[in-house]
């Protein structure tokens, strides 16, 4: 790699009118020179088409029929001809030395780089007690990691950048089954292509906020677990070892599902060994503190033994406000 790689950001979009141009600006704001920006509007119907066409003279601008998130990440990553690529979601936000800071830190057996991102609400402010941005990640060779959960902890799809040669290697992403989630098959199969770096200060923003897509019910929850399902397949196909879905997040959208809409022929016992197991991952998995470990299994336990209808009077108990993070 030379001196000065040539840096992608991919800003994907969909109905984000309120965010695109903060997202595509700190895009264009990077202190690191040699950086292209691509901006993928994904049919959107919200006036965000106007904001991103006025980019074109600074930015390539791609719009397109709506087909998901993959569609819009395999979009962007065509037209893109970094050696190092950032896919940027259309309501986040990069520091503006981020890919500075990623390309001093990069070398080449590296097949991704991440960083802490710290939260926001939908007007920019900090959500202190949300925020990751103190986390450590992992970093190194993390393939025994992947094999014992099936996953390891990262930050979602903003907070990581991709060598070029890894992304050739596993795109274009099959667009039906991650019309959301494109970020899983990414960042999980990353580590078989490469080690893993890691920033130790915050690198980007993360909006939370009703309309950002990261809730949902039986439907949401059923397409998630859908593209986990195929995400482990790829893992075990690429590795060519077999590998549970054991890490807490996928564990508690199960749970969520085997509760609140249990198929007819759902057993309780199934339920049950899902809370075994959502435990024992909490209590191994790395990035949890004591009193996350704690807090996450007494929330399991009264999935366990509550009935639903007591249960849905509480949203965090729920599970719409939980958020599987450490504190």
């Amino acid at each position: 790699m030379n001196s000065l790689p040539l840096c992608s950001i991919v800003v994907t979009s969909y109905n984000k009118c309120d965010f695109i141009g903060l997202a595509v600006e700190s895009a264009l704001a990077q202190t690191y020179g040699n950086t292209e920006v691509i901006i993928v509007d994904d049919g959107s119907t919200d006036g965000s088409v106007d904001i991103v066409m006025s980019y074109h003279d600074r930015a390539v601008v791609l719009t397109k029929p709506n087909g998901g998130q993959a569609s819009a990440v395999n979009e962007g990553y065509a037209a893109s001809h970094g050696e190092i690529v950032v896919f940027l979601d259309g309501d986040d936000l990069l520091d503006h030395d981020t890919i500075a800071r990623v390309v001093a830190a990069w070398s080449p057996d590296m097949a991704k780089l991440h960083y802490p991102m710290r939260a926001i609400d939908g007007d920019g402010v900090s959500l202190e007690k949300k925020s990751g941005a103190s986390k450590k990640l992992p970093s190194g060779n993390l393939t025994r990691m992947l094999r014992r959960f099936g996953f390891y902890p990262s930050p979602p799809t903003s907070g990581n950048a991709y060598a070029r040669r890894f992304l050739d290697a596993v795109m274009p992403l099959p667009e039906t089954v991650y019309r959301l989630n494109a970020d899983t098959p990414l960042i999980g199969v990353a580590p078989l292509f490469g080690s893993v770096g890691a920033l130790d200060e915050a690198g980007a923003s993360y909006r939370l906020y009703d309309g950002n897509g990261s809730r949902g019910g039986r439907l949401r929850l059923k397409e998630k677990l859908a593209s986990d399902n195929h995400y482990i397949d790829m893992v075990q196909r690429l590795s060519q070892q077999r590998l549970a879905a054991r890490w807490p997040p996928h564990l508690k959208e199960r749970l969520l599902l085997l509760k609140f809409w249990p198929d007819p022929n759902t057993r309780w016992t199934e339920l049950f060994w899902t809370v075994i197991a959502f435990i024992s991952s909490v209590w191994q998995w790395p990035e949890y503190r004591l009193a996350n470990r704690v807090t996450f299994s007494v929330w399991a336990i009264a999935l366990l033994v509550l009935p639903s209808h007591m249960l849905r009077r509480v949203p965090r108990i729920a599970g719409a406000m939980v958020i599987l993070e450490s504190a």
